[in-house]
């Protein structure tokens, strides 16, 4: 149970590093006004974007390129499929594969927000 939250609090790591980052961007920009501040929240707020709603426009784009199934048939082939692996493996001598998962960890996005906060907090070109 501790590994299924600890893999849904790194999924959502992500989306969460690029919401801070255009925030400290933003209120950097508002701060002194440097048009370079707005490119890096647009950056960061794109990227938002991207991670939390791209997968959702791609997989409703996929599903008009393929043939409506009902979700009973897709279940009942995704389970003949998943029969048919582990009986090629078990007659193969191996014993049934564990499902794996990609976990990423974005070390690239925490570098940039920190930047840019360290950055952003060392401004004193303040504007009234």
């Amino acid at each position: 149970m501790f590994t299924y939250y600890m893999i849904r609090a790194f999924e959502w790591l992500n989306p969460l590093i690029h919401l801070l980052g255009g925030v400290i961007a933003i209120r950097a920009f508002l701060r002194c006004k440097k048009n370079g501040y707005l490119v890096v929240a647009i950056y960061f707020l794109l990227g938002v974007f991207t991670i939390i709603a791209m997968p959702s426009i791609q997989k409703v784009l996929a599903e008009r390129r393929e043939p409506d199934l009902s979700e009973e048939v897709e279940e009942k082939m995704q389970i003949a499929m998943r029969e048919a692996a582990d009986k090629v493996m078990e007659e193969a001598g191996n014993p049934p594969l564990a499902h794996t998962m990609d976990i990423n960890f974005p070390l690239g996005p925490i570098l940039l927000v920190t930047g840019v906060y360290l950055i952003a907090k060392k401004e004193t070109n303040l504007q009234p």
